[in-house]
This record gives C-alpha cells, sequence and structure tokens, in this order.
C-alpha cells in the first residue's frame, strides 16, 4: 500500500524534499511508516527524527490528513493516507 509523508520546517530540510511517496506493508502505524521514512532517506532525517537509542524523537508532531496521531497510536494507515511530520515551532 502507498502513503504520502510530508516534511514542514526542520524536517524538510532534514529531508532534502517536500514530501516522500512510500510502499508500506498493510496495517502499518504512524510510527513504522516514519520509521520506513526515515529508512528510505538521507542520514540526517534519521537522526533528525529518531535519537542514538532509536526511540523517536517525541517533540516532532504527527498528523494524520488533518488530525493529530501520537508516536504510540496502533491506529493502522490506510492506502492513500498523507501522514505529516510537523517540527516543533518557537517564535515570538
Amino acid at each position: 500500500m502507498k502513503i504520502t509523508v510530508q516534511f514542514f520546517a526542520q524536517a524538510r530540510l532534514a529531508a532534502g524534499v517536500e514530501s516522500a511517496t512510500l510502499e508500506v506493508v498493510p496495517h502499518c502505524t504512524p510510527q513504522q511508516a516514519v520509521r520506513a521514512a526515515a529508512d528510505a532517506g538521507r542520514e540526517e532525517l534519521r537522526r533528525f527524527l529518531f535519537d542514538e537509542r532509536g526511540e523517536p524523537r517525541r517533540s516532532n508532531l504527527l498528523l494524520l490528513g488533518q488530525r493529530r496521531v501520537t508516536w504510540d497510536s496502533v491506529q493502522p494507515l490506510a492506502d492513500g493516507d498523507c501522514l505529516t511530520i510537523l517540527p516543533p515551532v518557537a517564535g515570538g
């Protein structure tokens, strides 16, 4: 099944692209999809999304469509879903 992963702000810089279309296994979770994107992408993206122990950097938000999902969500993705990685934003 195919999904799209969109990258914003620093995630986009780390990925080197605005989005990626990935082939993932059926019933893939959001975290599994992000890991697949990191594995298929640049090393800089993997380090941006996961720490040295392979744990997700939970400060990055995940959106499935327009709805926020947690890194631990077990909700399976569906063919054609769009998962967005949104890094924390600071400003004043």
